[in-house]
């Protein structure tokens, strides 16, 4: 959409009627990444309810059309990964992307069914990194995690050969569900669950919980295996680092907030439904990191 006159300049379409791709709804907000530090979005990213992950190309000046007012060529979408459709469970959030050392783009999302929470089915997280595929990755181009998630040993990990394109994992609960957006701090992937444990959800109820799972991206490029999935919160008491943490009074929590001081030091914080307050998170912070003194927003037309 043209930012200065409200007006829609390229939409994605079904090439065909029978063209099934573009099917499901986009709810979630698209994330956008500037790869080549220029200041303008080069990729933007958005899962749809389907559990599809679109990829658009906007890096390049598109062809505008004077006649029909639209961008005709230059710009472009393609599905990057198609979940199972035997799972119910829908995307409903915003994606968060990151890079590895090999500054190759990760995308990581969850599923739960935000419309009903209370049902049935369980979740599933993903860690896909986007090798541009000439057809959508599926499950199979993944390694499987889900029994690394469940272990109750933090310490061990899942592992991603070169020819495999990331990670996904079931919630290690029945009907765990992930209702809200990750976060991506300093190697760690955050993420909130909530599992139901009733029908009426306007009582209150069900286990909310906070997961750290390290994703080790600022040691991968790519070129050997990946180990992956170890636990990186801190335990309510003692040091030895765990993957997930029960939060107080349950209810559905919100996404992880991290937030860091001046001093260095880093916070997370997430609210749930049945708490009048926020937890707050201890978490470890870069060793090093920049100072943000000023910033500036470009709009270029």
């Amino acid at each position: 959409m043209d930012i200065l006159l409200g007006k829609v300049i390229w939409k994605l379409e079904a090439s065909s009627a029978s063209d099934n791709a573009v099917q499901y709804p986009m709810t979630s907000s698209p994330a956008g990444v500037d790869s080549d530090g220029d200041v303008y979005l080069n990729y933007v990213y958005i899962v749809d309810l389907g559990g599809q992950l679109w990829r658009f190309d906007v890096g390049t000046p598109g062809t505008f059309d004077n006649t029909t007012n639209l961008v005709t060529a230059g710009w472009s979408g393609k599905r990057i990964f198609t979940a199972p459709t035997a799972i119910p469970q829908r995307a409903f959030h915003k994606v968060e992307v990151g890079f590895d050392a090999g500054f190759n783009r990760w995308i990581f999302f969850g599923t739960g069914d935000r419309e009903k929470p209370e049902n049935n089915g369980t979740g599933r997280i993903y860690a896909i990194r986007d090798g541009n595929p000439s057809s959508p990755y599926t499950e199979s181009n993944l390694s499987n995690f889900t029994s690394v998630i469940a272990n109750a040993t933090a310490t061990v990990t899942g592992t991603v050969t070169p020819t495999q394109n990331g990670w996904w994992a079931a919630m290690p609960n029945a009907n765990e569900k992930i209702l809200s957006d990750p976060a991506l701090f300093n190697d760690v992937l955050f993420f909130t669950t909530f599992k139901s444990e009733t029908t009426n959800l306007c009582g209150g109820g069900g286990d909310a919980r906070l997961y750290g799972i390290r994703t080790s991206l600022a040691a991968y490029t790519g070129a050997t295996d990946m180990s992956a999935g170890a636990g990186a919160l801190l335990p309510a008491s003692g040091t030895t680092r765990v993957r997930s943490r029960l939060l107080d009074s349950g209810g559905i929590p919100s996404s992880p907030v991290v937030s860091m001081s001046a001093s260095g030091g880093a916070s997370l914080y997430v609210g749930t439904t049945n708490a009048a307050r926020v937890q707050s998170f201890s978490i470890d912070a870069p060793t090093t990191f920049k100072r943000l003194r000023k910033w500036k927003e470009t709009i270029g037309q």
